[in-house]
C-alpha cells in the first residue's frame, strides 16, 4: 500500500529526520524500517544537489523520501518534486491561503499551478505522463503546524483539498506563543491538542516530530492518536547512543536497569495467565534495589512459588533459590525437581500474573503445608 492510501486510511506511518547530508547516514537510518525519510532543507546547510542523492537514496532502499522544505515557495516546491521527492513537508502553514499555494506548487493544472519541467521525476523526458498521473494520485502534502496563528486556524487548513496531513512543531509553536523550546507548557500542550481534536473530527492525519530519541515519548504520541509520526533525528540517535554508552561504560549497573526497562514494557503488554497456589513459576522479577532478590539472565527470571491466590490476576508468591540461605527462620529448605530448593520468606511479595513466565511444577501438598505453617508462624 502506497503512502499515500495509508494516509487516507490514517493508517499509523513512521518517519524520522535527515539532517546530515551523506548518503551513509541515510543507509544507516533505512535499516530501522521506517515507512518515510523526511530530508530537512530547513534547518540544516542540505543544499538542492546533496538533497537530490539523498531522495534517490532513500528511495533505492524501498522508503518514501519527503522534504520539508525552507518555505513556503514555489520554486523550492517545485525543484525537489522535479528531484523525485515523494511528497514535502511545508513549514509554517498558517492559513487556508498557505495552505492551498502549497497544494498548488505540487500539483499541475488544473489542480496547481506548477510548471512542467523534465527532470528526474519525469524519467528525464521520458515519462512524463506516467509522472502526471502520479503527481495527481500518490504526491503527498504535509502541512506543518508550528504557529499559534495555524492552531486558530486549523479546521480551515485541514478543509483544503490536497492537504493529505499534518505534523506538529512543539518547538516553533512554544516559540510563536512566546516561550521557545518550552513545549511542555500547558498553555502549548492545550493548543497542541486543538490540533488533535481537529484532525480526528476533519479524519486527517494528526502528526508529531517527537524530537526525543527516548521510545517512551514516541509510544506515548503513538497512544494520543498520533498516524503520522516521525521519531527523533539522526544527529541524537547518534549522540545518545554514544552518551548512553558511555555512561553504561562508566556506571555498569546502569545497563541493567536500562535491559530490564525494556522487559518490563513487554510484561506490561502480556495477557493475564491462569494459576494456582503451590505451582512454581518462572517470573519475570526484574532488576531491583539494594538486597531484593534479583531475576537472572536476559529476562531476569526466578522461581516463584504461588503461596496464596488474591485474584485472577494477583498473588503472594514468594521467590525460590538454590543458594542455601544461613537465615533458617526466615527461609524454608524443600526438595523439588530433584534440587534443593530455599524459599526466601523475607522476599515475599504480591506479583501480577503478567509477570509469570512458563510453569515450572507444583509442589507436595504435605511440603507445601509444611511451608505454609511455617510462614504463618513469622508473625
Amino acid at each position: 500500500m502506497s503512502l499515500k492510501q495509508k494516509l487516507k486510511n490514517n493508517e499509523l506511518t513512521i518517519g524520522s529526520w535527515i539532517t546530515i547530508g551523506n548518503p551513509a547516514v541515510v543507509e544507516i537510518m533505512a535499516t530501522g524500517g521506517f515507512d518515510w525519510l523526511c530530508i530537512d532543507m530547513e534547518h540544516t546547510t542540505i543544499d538542492l544537489s546533496e538533497a537530490k542523492i539523498l531522495i534517490s537514496t532513500i528511495q533505492a532502499k524501498k522508503i518514501k523520501a519527503l522534504v520539508r522544505v525552507s518555505k513556503n515557495e514555489e520554486v523550492i516546491i517545485k525543484k525537489v518534486m522535479d528531484m523525485g521527492a515523494d511528497g514535502v513537508i511545508v513549514p509554517m502553514v498558517k492559513n487556508e491561503k498557505e495552505a492551498k499555494e502549497a497544494v498548488s506548487y505540487v500539483k499541475y493544472p488544473p489542480e496547481g499551478n506548477r510548471g512542467v519541467g523534465l527532470y528526474r521525476a519525469q524519467g528525464y523526458g521520458t515519462e512524463f505522463e506516467k509522472y502526471k498521473k502520479w503527481v495527481s494520485e500518490e504526491s503527498v502534502i504535509i502541512a506543518q503546524i508550528e504557529h499559534i496563528e495555524a492552531v486558530e486556524n486549523i479546521d480551515e487548513i485541514l478543509a483544503v483539498d490536497g492537504i493529505d496531513g499534518t505534523i506538529v512543531g512543539p518547538y516553533d509553536l512554544s516559540g510563536s506563543m512566546g516561550t521557545p523550546g518550552e513545549y511542555h507548557r500547558d498553555e502549548v500542550k492545550d493548543a497542541i491538542e486543538k490540533v488533535r481534536i481537529a484532525c480526528e473530527k476533519n479524519k486527517i492525519p494528526y502528526g508529531f516530530h517527537v524530537i526525543e530519541s527516548n521510545p517512551d515519548k514516541f509510544i506515548q504520541r503513538m497512544n494520543e492518536g498520533c498516524t503520522f509520526l516521525a521519531y527523533s533525528l539522526d544527529f541524537f540517535f547518534l549522540g545518545d547512543s554514544v552518551r548512553d554508552g558511555k555512561k553504561m561504560i562508566e556506571f555498569p549497573n546502569r545497563a541493567k536497569i536500562n535491559s530490564w526497562s525494556l522487559i518490563q514494557q513487554q510484561v506490561s503488554e502480556k495477557r493475564q495467565i491462569n494459576f494456582k497456589e503451590r505451582e512454581v513459576w518462572f517470573a519475570n522479577i526484574g532488576h531491583n534495589v539494594g538486597n531484593e532478590i534479583y531475576g537472572k539472565g536476559e529476562e531476569f527470571l526466578r522461581p516463584v512459588l504461588i503461596l496464596k491466590k488474591f485474584t485472577h490476576n494477583t498473588f503472594l508468591g514468594i521467590p525460590l533459590t538454590t543458594q542455601k540461605q544461613r537465615n533458617k527462620h526466615y527461609s524454608f529448605k524443600f526438595e523439588f525437581k530433584d534440587k534443593t530448593n530455599f524459599a526466601v520468606f523475607n522476599q515475599t511479595k504480591t506479583f501480577d500474573s503478567r509477570r509469570l513466565k512458563y510453569k515450572s511444577g507444583t509442589i507436595n501438598l504435605e511440603i507445601f503445608e509444611s511451608l505454609r505453617r511455617k510462614f504463618r508462624d513469622l508473625f
